[in-house]
């Protein structure tokens, strides 16, 4: 049993909250903490480049530990905030011997993203297995997460950059780490969300293989992908490119401005409130949305 008893959307949307005061400690302004250490544009953008790409892969990873075996998705979390607090701290820990600052950074990131990077899958699996009704709950809970991280841009860590450096979004992350991790080991028990769990990750026969499930899996993904034929392809590519654009976004806009516009970093975390003031109404009225826009299911 979980410590402190709630309701489901209320632990999920302390989740969000902290998840997203994490990622504003290793967000948009990681770039320019990149340049504090030597590098140019070209490495830092490298560095948030290869991050992304690793912490792809690592999500098939952690989903596939999700759906083919018995740890729960509060273990996965636990681990992902222990991990990724571990990871972001060893950036202010000299390079080992044998590494080069440049090797030791590349490390530190793609660690990091092993980590964290997956975190939001699970994270968004566990909200829809725990909420009674997570279409109508869902953008309440994580209007919770961009309110957080418009917060955390606009008036602590822009202003605090400016005054005292970037160094200090490592130990904003690690604290903010071991809070999520103290909320995940309070909040939930082992059991949230493996009923639903439980059901899809079941193999046709009690006597599958682990390669007979690990087939009917990517059968399964393939039926996702391609089940509508132009419709479904068409939808993917909408998500490919829209990805693309975010990245840029996420990853290197603040060292544009920075950089080229010579923009403060105060100013840099007002951009951030702007976009929240205007996604956190989405999030929150996202049920009427779905009503008067989605297809019926």
């Amino acid at each position: 049993m979980p410590w402190i008893k709630t309701d489901a959307l209320t632990r999920v949307s302390i989740f969000w909250w902290w998840f997203w005061v994490m990622l504003a400690c290793q967000g948009r302004f990681l770039a320019l903490y990149y340049l504090d250490f030597g590098f140019d544009r070209e490495q830092a953008g490298f560095l948030i480049g290869a991050g992304m790409l690793f912490g792809m892969v690592a999500n098939f990873f952690w989903a596939a530990v999700a759906d083919f075996t018995s740890v729960s998705m509060r273990f996965i979390l636990l681990v992902s905030s222990v991990g990724s607090a571990i990871a972001v701290a060893l950036y202010e820990v000299p390079a080992a011997p044998m590494f080069s600052l440049w090797d030791w950074i590349l490390t530190v990131r793609l660690v990091f993203s092993f980590f964290f990077l997956p975190m939001m899958t699970i994270l968004d699996t566990l909200t829809v297995y725990t909420l009674e009704d997570p279409r109508r709950e869902y953008g309440i809970a994580r209007v919770w997460g961009a309110v957080a991280w418009g917060i955390l841009n606009f008036a602590i860590l822009g202003p605090l950059f400016d005054v005292m450096g970037y160094w200090v979004m490592v130990p904003a992350f690690v604290v903010s780490a071991i809070i999520m991790a103290l909320c995940l080991f309070a909040l939930l028990d082992n059991e949230d969300g493996q009923k639903q769990h439980e059901v899809i990750a079941e193999p046709k026969g009690e006597d599958a293989s682990w390669w007979q499930r690990a087939l009917g899996y990517v059968r399964n993904v393939g039926r996702i992908v391609f089940g509508e034929g132009f419709v479904s392809a068409t939808f993917y590519l909408m998500v490919f490119v829209t990805g693309n654009a975010t990245a840029l976004v996420e990853g290197l806009v603040f060292l544009f401005w920075r950089e080229d516009l010579h923009a403060s970093n105060f100013l840099c975390g007002v951009t951030v409130a702007i976009t929240v003031l205007v996604e956190a109404p989405l999030f929150f009225f996202s049920d009427l949305f779905l009503d008067r826009f989605s297809c019926p299911t």
